[in-house]
């Protein structure tokens, strides 16, 4: 049996936090455009409608290839139940993405606020567990 490389598993979950990070910093600018909007019952620009469909693509996409290395990565053994949690509030994360952009008919040019509301509620709390799993990682891999 192969022993599983702690660095090489570390490289994929670095890669994949930072990826995540640098993704949502170039969404978070069209994500304020609707939320400020929404906030004060605002017209929303029909370039900001076809600039955020385009970025907000570009972003599920990079969130569902990141999942995607996260499922493949070989946690060493010590971890495994730790990093099956994380894939799992991963996953929550891009679904809650993905239900925020089908909160918004960019066809029609109109937002769902319900729906926006509860998927950003959606993203926080799959964030917040993602920080808490890769806290447990970092402890039980005695990073600190």
């Amino acid at each position: 049996m192969k022993k599983i490389s702690m660095s090489q598993y570390l490289g994929t979950i670095n890669a994949v936090l930072d990826s995540t990070q640098k993704m949502s910093s170039k969404m978070d600018p069209y994500f304020k455009i609707f939320r400020n909007a929404l906030n004060n019952n605002e017209q929303i620009e029909s370039a900001d409608y076809a600039d955020t469909k385009e970025k907000f693509a570009e972003g599920i996409k990079q969130y569902e290839e990141n999942l995607s290395k996260l499922t493949q990565a070989k946690p060493p053994v010590k971890i495994i139940g730790i990093h099956k949690m994380f894939v799992s509030h991963y996953r929550e994360f891009v679904n809650a993405c993905i239900e925020m952009n089908k909160s918004i008919d960019f066809e029609n040019e109109s937002v769902n606020k319900t729906e926006f509301d509860n998927a950003e509620q959606l993203q926080e709390q799959a964030m917040d567990k993602i920080n808490s799993n890769v806290q447990k990682i970092v402890q039980n891999l005695r990073l600190v």
